[in-house]
């Protein structure tokens, strides 16, 4: 038995959760005594049984004696992005991110399974499926998560699927790519966009996300606006290949600015900040 991560948030005045997933344990607690009691457990580990777990694979965000650090256990600081099986969790906020660490250096063209979708309605529907699967409820939760997490995250989540999309782009043939029908893939970022919009007000059911009035949290056109963002990002660094997409792009960005103002204009700056994260600087199409 391995307990890869124990996590010790010992600024905030909640209850204690402990959670595994297979042989990986997570405990967030505010009481550092807690945190450590369940440490000392698992780095004794239950010889009757033959129970043992590898000190090199535990890591805290809290002070720890100098014989577990010589073991191997890692010591994070205490207010981090702490890793835990494919997750961040901020230990400041408890907000919940996605982990893209493992995209690093891998070609996003060969991670698809395209199999027969070699047109580009067959690459719509791989998209939109790949899209459905990545909108979870962990990340995008408002109850779970602050407004600008959410915003953040959808980002990066958009822009993933945007470097996704240059991907499929690539792998279509001859006398099929973008310049031989550009209003048809200009469509199919509009479909995602829907697509994306629905699938957020699905998982805050019950929350008032846009109204009528302009108001509400998160509005279908900053959706929009951060799927512009996103794209343009990869098709400004292809320009060649998207020269037909990007004054369209452009014009609806401008329109929406003109609607996103205050408040709503600034979260989606702040998330869209930098354009490419250090997280995606590696990852390739």
């Amino acid at each position: 038995m391995f307990a890869r991560f124990v996590f010790g948030c010992v600024s905030h005045n909640k209850p204690r959760c402990l959670m595994r997933l297979v042989d990986d344990f997570l405990l967030i607690t505010p009481h550092l005594s807690k945190a450590t009691e369940f440490l000392t457990t698992l780095l004794a580990g239950v010889p009757d049984y033959g129970c043992k777990i590898n000190p090199q694979k535990v890591a805290v965000n809290f002070p720890v004696c100098q014989e577990w650090l010589d073991s191997g256990v890692s010591v994070l600081p205490s207010c981090c992005l702490f890793p835990w099986c494919g997750l961040l969790l901020d230990t400041n906020t408890l907000d919940v991110y996605k982990d893209y660490s493992r995209y690093d250096g891998l070609s996003l063209r060969y991670s698809l399974t395209l199999g027969s979708a070699h047109s580009p309605a067959a690459v719509m529907k791989k998209l939109l499926s790949v899209l459905s699967l990545k909108c979870t409820d962990i990340f995008l939760d408002l109850r779970m998560n602050s407004v600008e997490a959410v915003y953040r995250s959808l980002y990066k989540l958009i822009l993933l699927q945007a470097l996704r999309f240059h991907a499929c782009v690539r792998s279509l043939p001859l006398g099929q790519n973008v310049e031989s029908n550009p209003w048809f893939f200009l469509k199919m970022i509009w479909t995602m966009a829907r697509v994306t919009n629905r699938l957020i007000r699905h998982i805050n059911k019950g929350l008032v996300l846009g109204s009528l009035d302009g108001g509400g949290i998160l509005q279908y056109e900053a959706v929009q606006m951060l799927f512009c963002l996103a794209f343009e990002v990869v098709f400004t660094r292809y320009r060649s290949l998207y020269r037909s997409l990007l004054p369209p792009l452009h014009k609806r960005k401008r329109r929406l600015e003109r609607v996103l103002r205050g408040i709503r204009s600034a979260r989606i700056r702040q998330a869209s900040t930098p354009r490419i994260p250090q997280d995606f600087k590696s990852i390739r199409t």
